[in-house]
């Protein structure tokens, strides 16, 4: 039930995301994925019941971040649609396809994300444009048997630990924020990066206060 709703709206919002990357402005919409991320981290404190910092909670971030970082040290295209077609490489994409299913489930992170951090967002995206459907069945097995998984999983941790389990996360959202950063444009380009980072922030923002 905790997961629900939040299942629905990160897919939706990733699904936008993922169209608004394959135009020329890509750039700002990095930029707009970023103020999403920073805008849905008051929701994580809300959530948790956080009102004071302790050192206890840093280290619970810190667990989010180790955890985030060693996503980045997986091989890129490890897990990317279509590669080989031996046993072994099919297994994998759909271990891919659990782990990117737990970007679903977990509020404030998309799928998208978790495509960029596993190095896998453009060969799966031209999978999806090529209607290779063929290529993007393991991931879509891995990605449903992780979805429920994972859902429960994440239920039962926040019924029982809700705190440690929403900083977790806030730790993994903050480590993979270099991942979405395309660095810092010029020109017009910048006021738009700006403006979309703003309009990012602000409509997870609300959505966040909404629900």
């Amino acid at each position: 039930m905790v997961c629900g709703g939040r299942l629905c709206r990160d897919s939706a919002f990733s699904r936008g995301i993922s169209l608004l990357l394959t135009t020329k402005a890509a750039v700002s919409a990095r930029f707009f994925f970023l103020g999403a991320v920073g805008g849905g981290i008051p929701l994580i404190f809300k959530e948790a019941g956080i009102r004071r910092f302790g050192s206890k909670d840093a280290i619970f971030v810190g667990i989010g971040i180790l955890s985030a970082l060693l996503l980045t040290l997986i091989p890129t295209g490890l897990f990317a649609p279509g590669e080989s077609g031996s046993l072994s490489s099919v297994l994998l994409q759909a271990v891919g396809g659990v782990i990117i299913a737990v970007a679903l489930v977990l509020p404030g992170i998309s799928a998208s994300q978790m495509l960029y951090m596993l190095g896998i967002y453009e060969s799966t995206l031209q999978a999806v444009s090529h209607l290779d459907i063929m290529a993007l069945i393991p991931l879509g097995i891995g990605g449903l048997a992780g979805t429920f998984v994972s859902a429960k999983v994440l239920e039962g941790l926040l019924e029982k630990h809700t705190r440690p389990t929403f900083l977790i996360i806030l730790g993994f959202m903050f480590a993979s924020l270099p991942e979405l950063f395309p660095g810092i444009p010029t020109g017009m380009e910048l006021v738009y990066s700006l403006a979309a980072l703003a309009a990012g922030f602000f409509l997870l923002f609300k959505i966040g206060k909404v629900s």
